[in-house]
Formats: C-alpha cells, structure tokens, sequence
C-alpha cells in the first residue's frame, strides 16, 4: 500500500538471493509525489523461507470432499457461471452471499498444504497465493489443486516488483518494455491453466508503483492502464474467474488519480484495499479506525464497473507496518478490519520477521494469529462454496443447485 510515513516490506521467500538484503523505505509526502530515503538491513535467506512458509513434509495427497452447502441455496445466475458480483458484494455459484475469510500464504520453500491451514484457522474459505518472478502455471498447479479441493478458493497475484525488491510498497515503475511483457504472458498463462476451475482468481500486481518509467513521475492513470491490461490477459484467456485490482490508499482516499474509464467496462471484479496500522491514529480505538476502513472502502467504490458498484475486499493486513516491529495499535487495527464485513486475508502464513507472522515458533498461532483464528472460527456462514471433488488436475467437479442456467 502506498503509505505516507513508512513503506512495510513484505517477506517472499525470494527475497534478495544474491544478498541477502531486504530494504526498508521511509517516505515523506510532499507535493503529491512519495520521497523515499531507503535503509538497509541484512535478513539471512533462510530466515526469509522460514518466514514465509513453515516447511512441510507430507505430500499433497488427495483431500476429502468438504460438507456440501445446505440445500434451498438461490440460484444466483453469477457473470462467469462461478463467483459473481452483484451489488458491490460476491455470491458464489450456488448464489450464495460470500464472504472472504482466509489468509496469505507465500509462494516458496514448501507452502502449506490445505489440511494444514485448515487446522490452524478452522472455517477458512479463502487463500490469497503471493508469488514473485513469474513461477510456471505447472509448478502452482499442484498446490492450487490441494486448496480449491477442500473448498478454499484461491488468488493467485504478483507480487513482482521492477526493482527486483518484490515487497510492495509501491517501489520501482510500472511496469514497461520486456517486463511487462513478461508480466502479461504470465497472466495470460495461469488463466489459461485455471480457466475451468472457479475456485481460482486474479490479483493485479501487489501494492503496484504509480510511477510512469517513460517521464519518472507519478502517473495513477498509466497504473490504471497497466492494470487494465493485467485484466484483459487474464479475460483474452478465455477466463472470466474473479479479479481484484490494487487499491492504492492514503488515510483519507483510495485510487486517487486512477482513471475511471479503465475499469468501467471490466466483469467479475474487485478492489483489494491493503489495511495496516499507520493508517490509523495510534490513539484510535477499534470502532475509530473502523469507521475510517469504511469511509476509505467508499472512497475506493466511487470508480464502477461495467457491473455497477465493486467489492472492496481486505486482501492484505496485519499487526506491524514494516514486517518488523509490532505497532503499538495493531489490536485496534485488525479489530476494525476483522469486524469491518468486507472479507480480510491477513499477512501471512509462518513466523514473520517476527511482524505480521500467524505462526509463532513453536508450530502454534501467534498472538496476532490466535486473533485471526478466532474470527474465522466465529464468523458463521462464510458464504458456502460448492461441494468439491478432489481431483488431480485443476478441473474440480461442482454439485450444481437445481434450476441453474
């Protein structure tokens, strides 16, 4: 997220292999335009893979088929015959309401299998996939297939960033010339590979710059139009799964500067609006910062699509700004997210740096995580997805509400 204050790095278990580095940008907010001085610390690499993931040495097995949705379901006819929008909110494809509970989990070492998540965050529907580097549809394949076979649907989104940083935080340009490119083929790609299964979907590039690389200034309407041509690779792929495009966000506005016409003929689409404590006064309470989430979630839904208003999902948040040090409001913070109604994933899945770790060391929760795994656990109905069948490739069959067209 674009942050006036302090840009938080987000630990992939890429990292910086030749060195180790993981940069840290402290930013001022002068005339429109974020002023970084960068600091630098080293982060061993292997403390980079055990933060992302907690290694695992069971196979991903076939998993059981989850408990069916309960029968009188609507049949909600959604855009793409999966998930659809509807009035700025997601139903599934038996047309039910839903509501996103999960978390993140980094691409890299080995990622967690689906019976591991679900033990850990019991009522978990969601799972958003952090990758960087452009990793091949096949190598993500089997992974995806373990999750959307118990009934967690899957984001996939890049968290590739120009510099090679590939944190977020809104560092390098946009994208241009052979990245982008590359950055396109790959969409195009892992559409290509999902198409068929609706328990996958797209995220634009994470916490994206909105630095035009052509003139070196902020440009919000050349991001705009990267993203739009993220989208359009996934869609010329024949895929029409749901999408969320980045929301930039300051504390009083998201998407400032994004031009509105990119998005007004896009389907099946969401704004994923990334909530971290400097966002809020540390003096806060938890009902404060929550009335601030909904003014910034409205502010987000002023640009439409061509299906009218769009969701706005809390696909990214946690308990410290830079990965690193807890913030001293984080309880309020995740409080307001969590009760907030708009779907959350937290950040992320193993120990942190120790910031925004779910897991402590000891193969438990953190406290942050306990916090998560608690509003999973008590979240009711998350919006049911339908009954899948395990199976080996990424074509899960679907239990069909009766009447469906």
């Amino acid at each position: 997220m674009n942050q006036v204050g302090t840009q938080r790095p987000e630990l992939l278990p890429q990292g910086r292999p030749e060195t180790g580095v993981l940069a840290l940008s402290y930013c001022s907010h002068a005339g429109g335009t974020p002023i970084c001085n960068r600091k630098l610390w080293l982060v061993p690499r292997l403390t980079l893979l055990a933060s992302a993931s907690v290694l695992v040495h069971d196979a991903y097995a076939a998993s059981s088929a989850p408990v069916p949705c309960p029968a009188g379901a609507p049949n909600y006819v959604a855009s793409d015959g999966g998930f659809g929008v509807s009035d700025g909110r997601w139903y599934t494809p038996s047309g039910q309401l839903w509501t996103i509970h999960g978390i993140n989990v980094g691409w890299g070492g080995t990622p967690p299998t689906a019976a591991q998540i679900l033990a850990q965050f019991p009522g978990t529907n969601f799972v958003r996939l952090a990758v960087a580097d452009f990793p091949g549809a096949a190598s993500l394949q089997r992974v995806v297939d373990d999750y959307t076979s118990r009934g967690l649907f899957v984001e996939i989104e890049d968290h590739t960033s120009s510099d090679g940083q590939n944190r977020g935080g809104s560092t390098g340009t946009i994208f241009s010339g052979s990245l982008l490119q590359q950055d396109l083929s790959w969409y195009a790609s892992i559409a290509s590979t999902f198409k068929n299964n609706p328990y996958v979907g797209f995220g634009s590039t994470n916490e994206p710059s909105e630095v035009n690389p052509a003139t070196g200034h902020t440009d919000p309407a050349a991001l705009s139009a990267w993203q739009l041509q993220e989208y359009n690779a996934v869609r010329s792929a024949g895929n029409n799964n749901p999408f969320w495009f980045a929301a930039n966000c300051w504390p009083t506005v998201c998407n400032q500067g994004y031009n509105a016409s990119a998005y007004a003929g896009v389907t099946n689409a969401a704004w994923d609006m990334h909530v971290y404590p400097w966002l809020f006064p540390s003096g806060n309470s938890a009902a404060q910062d929550g009335s601030e989430i909904s003014q910034l979630a409205a502010s987000a839904q002023q640009i439409k699509s061509a299906d009218g208003t769009m969701p706005v999902n809390i696909l990214e948040t946690g308990n410290s700004t830079t990965g690193v040090a807890i913030d001293s409001n984080w309880q309020q913070s995740m409080q307001a997210v969590l009760n907030s109604g708009l779907g959350y994933a937290p950040w992320i899945w193993g120990t942190g740096a120790p910031g925004d770790g779910l897991l402590s060391g000891h193969g438990g929760l953190s406290d942050y995580g306990s916090m998560v795994a608690a509003a999973i656990a008590s979240s009711g109905p998350t919006g049911c997805a339908q009954s899948l069948v395990a199976t080996p490739n990424s074509t899960p069959r679907r239990q069909t509400s009766r009447g469906r067209r």
